[in-house]
């Protein structure tokens, strides 16, 4: 990885970093167990459930319970915290719907005050990833 930052980069335009419409198959990261990657893509619907409808006062309760589940989870599976970073850096990427990607911001936002990245790695891409998003 590139230490400046560059967000002309070929890391910050890579597809698999990029947001998608379509549900994964595989988690983003390695997993010890099989229960944990089933989890791992079950947490992508939820991200994605997340930011697929615009909150309003009518649907603030479905947001707020799609918030606390998925971070409930990464709180009780610890495993899955750094999986969560990648996946809501993936969906906040060249979002096209510029209400939509910030409803993904405003979870990675909640999950950095619960939990930051286990690896050095992802915190330097995580500090990054608004510098080379909004330029």
């Amino acid at each position: 990885m590139e230490m400046g930052g560059d967000p002309n980069c070929v890391i910050w335009r890579h597809p698999l970093l990029l947001y998608s419409k379509d549900n994964i198959a595989q988690p983003l990261t390695t997993l010890p167990s099989e229960q944990l990657q089933t989890e791992a893509v079950k947490l992508f619907k939820s991200c994605q459930l997340f930011m697929s409808v615009l909150v309003d006062s009518a649907g603030i309760d479905y947001h707020v319970v799609l918030a606390q589940n998925a971070l409930q989870q990464c709180l009780s599976l610890p495993e899955l915290q750094n999986e969560l970073y990648c996946q809501l850096i993936k969906q906040t990427s060249k979002h096209t719907q510029q209400k939509l990607g910030m409803q993904g911001w405003q979870l990675l936002a909640l999950a950095v005050s619960l939990f930051l990245p286990r690896n050095s790695r992802l915190l330097w891409y995580l500090h990054l990833h608004p510098h080379c998003v909004f330029v």
